[in-house]
């Protein structure tokens, strides 16, 4: 759609307005992994580059702050945020 409509990411978000997007708190993502962890629930990550699209799908359990990083330290899964 991006393509389609000759717009960025950024720009696609100010346009759609807030009935379809809107800004998340800064630990948004650390609630999300502690909720999935704490309730056993399955989730599907998406994190990806110019290069790759990684996706993991299960249940995280190992969630570590290391300094400045917030981590999913699994023996299948691991993300730094």
């Amino acid at each position: 759609m991006l393509r389609k409509f000759k717009v960025g990411r950024a720009q696609a978000l100010t346009k759609i307005g807030s009935d379809f997007a809107f800004q998340c708190n800064n630990d948004a993502a650390r609630r999300v992994l502690e909720m999935a962890r704490d309730r056993e629930c399955e989730i599907m990550v998406f994190v990806g580059n110019h290069g790759c699209i990684q996706i993991h799908t299960g249940v995280v359990k190992k969630l570590v702050d290391h300094a400045s990083w917030y981590n999913v330290l699994d023996p299948k899964f691991n993300l730094h945020l």
